[in-house]
């Protein structure tokens, strides 16, 4: 058969004797060699299946010599009439033609030969027939036997011979020469005997001779072709140290020239510094004569310039005075007690402590009020706050600072109380630290001196266009108002404190063509709005007007001013709150990023550190980094203890031997940014979701190298010492000695069946994966601003309180001739070892055994944030990412998703790899795969790359991470070989265990956002939105009745609904009673998205706050997937029965914005709604369902609110033939209120708050701030 160079293939060898099946399963000491030409090998991976097959994998690895391969099978047969005991067989076939890739060959994947020995019949010999017969005798007995009628013979002739001339006295002369003649035949009959029983016996030890040499022969074939393998790999290894060594070199001569021209520049300073002592010296006695003769003179100036300060003070007291005097005449609109607008401003409180996290107290306890001579007390400040202390105001959370200012002219001394966390905290003066002096004054811009008074202006609504400059007309009759109009730029943050609105709107902004695009009326009582300018924004309109209130607006101008406080350690500008409510994003002025920055020009492994420096010492990614216990379907079992992974969180002991699942390191959801500009290349992390970055969701690395539970093939991280998890190659013989594979990592399997065995533990379970691994390599890059990972480990932090060094050279230092004498190269690090060192990171020095070594020898075995040999020890297999080789270039490919397992589909090009082994220079962005297009002699990341052969068509390399125990400063995070085929496995090569989250939403997570849905145009909803009142109708269960009577009844009237659905019941009965409509019909109705929305109420109607976490998560989940994969798009999820606990809620919450529940209290507005628990009523049969529905809808009309109505049509106790007219009736009466019916999801988009935290915060639609 001819086979294309390069290709694997399937051979199966057939072996039978004459017909029959030869019996291998009962042969011995089987071993398979090849021959090409002059190489002869020994075949190392063989099966025998079915008693007399031979089974083989051929793959380029061992056949990639071009030409014809004969396979030769020795083994032996116990047989003790041998003279060893055994019974030798050879047999050779000529197996396949292996030819150039371009030459024509046979397309074939598997080939079979049959193989029949027809020679070599066993059978009893002569002498083994005769022995039968004579047991007691010896071969020199059956020799006289063979001889013995000869013998008889020549003895009856002698006889008749001394008688011959008796008888016969005539006896003629042919006669006797004729008896002469016999009597020589006889002779050399005799002599013919005894040599070929001779022959016999020189041939059997002939034969014997030469199966011994032929078995000899091919063992010294194999331990050339060996030494010729160890030799290639020790030219390589002697061409890179030749390599390292000029690069130590060159790097040597360039430290000396460098040391020359420091110490040239310290002589040039040297010589400086002389000269300018020098000169300093001449300046001093220069200085010396000045001041002697100019004391004088400077004394009388001082004077002059004090007696002119003096008058012009006074001068300004009496400007102050008259303009005062001027303001009080003119009245300003005020008709009662007339103050300044100097006075005005001073009278109202700095900023709503609800709005803003630093909050001045300063103003509220005057001692005279704000002239420019008077100070506040800080005690008074305190007494005043205390006095004004309400448990349910923003302030006294947790994060709020509470800020007081002492002002003395335009100095101010600034106070920040840190703690202020309940009332308590404000009564003592300690709690207050002295920040230090301040310009209060640059803090704000005060919009009041653009103010027109007598002014009045009709702000119209939004689309109209307007005249920017107030009219001349007077205002109302007894409304006094003045109008400011200023610039306001997109982004552009505003303060207005409003009075009760009198009909006229508050603010407006407009474009540059006057055009409004925003408005806000019906303000308030004493509300604080906090405006943010919208895009296309020119200018804002902002009316100030006294009717019993004054309203008073200023411009923030400060990041200090825009300070928000989200929550207890997350402090944002108002700008980044709306950002982050709008899903938008912004530059943060304040952003918790953290990343390095390098130079790919410059030979360093130290980037620099750059973003938010707190982000570096705190670390909130890192350290939310942690060992647990995950079980099959996902879920933690429970976290270790963080200093002690033999113990729980709560101390009490752990059972890591997979009773409690898998050891693994959950790496928390954060997000990425990768970037490029020029030879800058940076990487920034951030703990909240943030513009630009990329979200890597949550999942799961194994603590450990893997291992195997071997009687279910499922892939663990475990420390288990039975021999169920026996790792290596699974051989018992070393168990009970130093060298045991008991709790080891297991090895000699290749990455698909490394697959096969993760994928049998479930869904999600993978081998390590590329976007796990990829993810750590980043976080410990930036935690250790290092891209050296070997470098030695440093406990102790920085001067600056930052992570220094790398993780040692971790378990790669080892000779490897000795690991082979001492385990054949198998892992020997057991499994747990790390196990004290619990979350942290840090190194524990393992001693190998004395069978290694009697030197006493140590080794480094690294933690990386609990993840045991995150390199070193054994190479690590890899999946979602191969490489792609070709006779032109070499291909690092990833798979988008990681659960395609090895199939070439979803492919993603990272980019190229080098052609031929080297050191990593540089890495692609984004990713710790080396870059090939990037030359030069200098590295970044210091670890080794293994190239592939070259090949003459295209073949697929598997990955290899980390390096192992022989590699040395090779090894490290970015160190990958690509040399091996997709089916390669050896002894010191395994794989880790990952969990990849199938969903994970990124906004779950204390302290960040969650249930932020999208928000119309690019502002806080307004109130108005919800004129009139809202009213949606959700129909529970999906019965069939709702699509044969309810959808066709409700679109006549063009009136909306939604339906919420249990996926289970789908096609069947709901609680065994009532008829649900089909699949087919749930896909008719959610096709009329105009008409109709589909909810998810479950799989099964079950009572969620009952159910285990497992069960929970597939109610929930199960109908997204089922929806999803029919193109129904759900926006809210329907409890059912109401039935729900904290916990229900927040999973609900990482799916859903909308959740909907009952509740006594059936109206939703905007001062009381919260996303996960949307109030609604239920309609029943029954004219009081009429009624009772009809008083709410007053009440939501009243009260601009939205109602939400709850239906059971087809359920017997909740309707019957009178129902459908009932609520004809009650759609007509909703639309003669003037209440609106809507879709579920429309009515949330205007009433849902905008966003809300996990800890009680909100940011309600229309832009106020309160507690859920």
């Amino acid at each position: 058969m001819r086979i294309r160079q390069g290709n694997d293939f399937l051979f199966l060898w057939t072996i039978v004797r004459s017909g029959i099946p030869e019996d291998l399963d009962n042969a011995k000491n089987i071993r398979l060699h090849f021959k090409n030409y002059d190489c002869v090998s020994e075949v190392k991976s063989f099966q025998i299946v079915d008693g007399n097959i031979v089974r083989v994998e051929v793959s380029p690895e061992w056949a990639s010599r071009l030409g014809a391969y004969r396979l030769i099978l020795s083994y032996e047969f116990e047989n003790h009439s041998y003279s060893d005991g055994d019974r030798k067989c050879v047999v050779d076939v000529l197996a396949f033609n292996i030819v150039p890739k371009t030459s024509e060959a046979d397309d074939l994947t598997e080939v079979t030969k049959t193989t029949d020995i027809m020679i070599g019949f066993f059978g009893l010999s002569a002498y083994e027939v005769w022995l039968k017969d004579n047991p007691d005798s010896t071969k020199e007995d059956y020799y006289n036997w063979l001889r013995q009628p000869a013998t008889d013979a020549v003895s009856l002739i002698d006889d008749k011979i001394e008688h011959l001339d008796e008888v016969i006295d005539s006896s003629t002369a042919n006669e006797a020469e004729r008896v002469g003649a016999e009597n020589i035949r006889l002779s050399n009959e005799i002599g013919r005997v005894n040599a070929e029983t001779q022959r016999e016996t020189n041939e059997a030890e002939r034969l014997a001779n030469e199966a011994s040499r032929v078995s000899d022969e091919l063992i010294r074939e194999t331990n050339e072709s060996t030494r010729e393998q160890d030799e290639a790999i020790r030219k390589t290894n002697e061409i890179e140290r030749e390599i390292a060594e000029t690069t130590r070199v060159s790097n040597e001569n360039n430290r000396v020239t460098a040391e020359q021209e420091r110490v040239d520049a310290e002589s040039l300073r040297v010589t400086a510094e002389s000269s300018r002592e020098s000169a300093e010296s001449l300046r001093v006695e220069a200085e010396l004569l000045r001041q002697s003769s100019t004391q004088e003179a400077i004394g009388n100036a001082e004077n002059a310039t004090e007696n002119a300060n003096t008058a012009a003070q006074n001068a300004d007291n009496a400007r102050l005075a008259i303009q005062d005097d001027l303001a009080l005449k003119a009245n300003h609109g005020y008709e009662s007690n007339p103050k300044t607008l100097k006075e005005v401003e001073d009278s109202i409180p700095d900023i709503d402590a609800k709005y803003i996290s630093t909050f001045n107290v300063s103003k509220l306890a005057p001692t005279g009020g704000i002239d420019g001579t008077n100070k506040y007390t800080l005690e008074l400040a305190i007494a005043k706050l205390n006095s004004l202390y309400n448990p349910s105001q923003l302030f006294i959370k947790q994060g709020i600072k509470i800020q007081f200012v002492s002002q003395v002219g335009e100095t101010v001394k600034t106070y920040v109380n840190e703690k202020a966390i309940s009332y308590p905290s404000y009564n003592s003066i300690e709690n207050w630290k002295y920040v230090g002096d301040e310009e209060f004054s640059t803090y704000y811009e005060d919009l009041s001196v653009y103010a027109s008074f007598e002014k009045y202006i009709d702000i119209g609504s939004v689309g109209d266009t307007v005249i920017p400059t107030p009219v001349a007309d007077p205002a109302p009759s007894g409304f006094k108002s003045s109008v400011i109009i200023v610039s306001a730029l997109e982004g552009d943050i505003f303060e207005v404190h409003s009075p009760q609105a009198h009909g006229v709107k508050l603010y407006a902004f407009i474009d540059i063509n006057n055009k409004i695009l925003e408005v806000v009326d019906e303000a308030s009582w004493k509300k604080v709005y906090i405006l943010t300018a919208p895009k296309q924004s020119h200018r804002i309109i902002i009316h100030l007007r006294n009717k019993g209130a004054q309203t008073f607006a200023r411009r923030l101008t400060s990041p200090l001013a825009k300070k928000f406080a989200l929550s207890g350690d997350t402090n944002l500008t108002l700008k980044q709150v709306e950002d982050i409510a709008r899903g938008g994003g912004a530059e943060y002025i304040n952003s918790p990023a953290y990343g390095i920055r390098w130079s790919t020009s410059q030979a360093s492994t130290k980037p620099t550190r750059i973003g938010n420096m707190d982000s570096h010492k705190t670390l909130p990614i890192q350290n939310k980094m942690r060992r647990c216990l995950l079980l099959d379907d996902g879920t933690v079992n429970y976290y270790l203890d963080a200093n002690d992974s033999t113990k729980k969180e709560d101390g009490s002991p752990a059972i890591l031997d997979g009773t409690d699942g898998q050891v693994m390191v959950e790496i928390p959801a954060h997000w990425v940014q990768f970037s490029q500009s020029g030879d800058i290349k940076q990487v920034l992390l951030s703990s909240i979701k943030t513009d630009g970055f990329t979200f890597i969701p949550k999942q799961y690395i194994s603590a450990y190298e893997a291992n195997l539970n071997r009687p279910e093939n499922k892939l663990s991280s475990v420390v288990n010492n039975s021999i169920d998890y026996r790792g290596g190659d699974n051989d018992s013989e070393r168990d009970g000695t130093s060298a045991t594979s008991i709790n080891m990592p297991v090895t000699s399997m290749s990455r698909e069946e490394f697959r096969v065995s993760a994928k049998t533990r479930g869904e999600g379970w993978t081998i390590l994966n590329y976007n796990t691994y990829n993810a750590v390599v980043w976080l410990f890059y930036v935690e250790y601003a290092e891209l050296n990972s070997q470098l030695p480990f440093i406990s102790s932090l920085t001067s600056e309180g930052y992570k220094q060094g790398g993780l040692g050279k971790g378990v790669t230092d080892l000779d490897t001739n000795k690991l082979s004498s001492f385990n054949e190269r198998y892992p020997f690090i057991p499994q747990g070892f790390t196990n004290s060192l619990g979350n942290n990171t840090g190194i524990k020095n393992y001693e190998m055994p004395p069978e290694y070594s009697s030197d006493n020898i140590m080794v480094e075995v690294n933690s990386y944030r609990g993840i045991q040999n995150i390199f070193g020890h054994i190479g690590c297999f890899i999946d979602g990412v191969s490489v792609i080789q070709s006779p032109e270039s070499i291909i690092a490919v990833k798979q988008i998703n990681p659960d395609d397992y090895g199939k070439r589909i979803n492919e993603e090009v990272i980019g190229n790899v080098p052609n031929d082994s080297s050191r990593v220079k540089e890495t692609h962005l984004g990713s710790f795969i080396i870059d090939g297009d990037v030359v030069g002699a200098f590295t970044h990341h210091d670890d080794g790359y293994i190239a592939p052969l070259a090949v003459s068509s295209k073949t697929v390399r598997v990955i290899e991470v980390g390096g192992n125990f022989g590699d040395g400063g090779v090894a490290g995070l970015t160190s990958i070989s690509a040399y091996y085929g997709i089916s390669f496995k050896r002894s010191f090569t395994g794989t880790r265990l990952c969990y990849y989250v199938p969903i994970d939403d990124e906004n779950v997570g204390k302290n960040k956002i969650v249930n932020s849905p999208p928000v119309h145009a690019s502002n806080y909803r307004s109130p108005s939105l919800a004129s009139g009142g809202v009213v949606s109708f959700i129909d529970d269960d999906g019965r069939v009745q709702v699509y044969t009577d309810w959808y066709p009844f409700m679109k006549a009237l063009n009136a909306p609904i939604g339906v919420a659905i249990n996926t289970a019941d789908l096609g069947g009965l709901h609680l065994g009673r009532d008829p649900v409509m089909s699949p087919e019909q749930l896909e008719i109705m959610a096709k009329d998205t105009e008409i109709v929305e589909i909810l998810n109420h479950g799989k099964h109607h079950y009572h969620l706050d009952s159910l285990s976490e497992q069960d929970l998560m597939e109610e929930i989940y199960d109908p997204i997937k089922y929806f999803s994969d029919r193109g129904i798009f759900s926006n809210g999820f329907v409890i059912p029965f109401g039935h729900h606990n904290p916990n229900v809620l927040r999973k609900i919450q990482q799916y859903y914005h909308a959740c909907y529940d009952f509740s006594s209290t059936v109206l939703n507005s905007f001062d009381n709604i919260q996303n996960s628990a949307i109030r609604r009523t239920h309609y029943g049969k029954g004219r009081e369902f009429l009624t009772q529905h009809k008083t709410l809808v007053d009440e939501a009309v009243a009260n601009n609110s939205w109602l939400v109505i709850t239906t059971h049509l087809g359920g017997s106790a909740y309707w019957d033939s009178q129902t459908l007219a009932d609520l004809q009736e009650l759609v007509e009466y909703i639309r003669a209120q003037g209440a609106t019916i809507m879709l579920p999801r429309d009515a949330f988009q205007i009433f849902g708050n905008i966003a809300e935290s996990d800890n009680g915060f909100a940011i309600q639609a229309n832009g106020i701030i309160r507690n859920v």
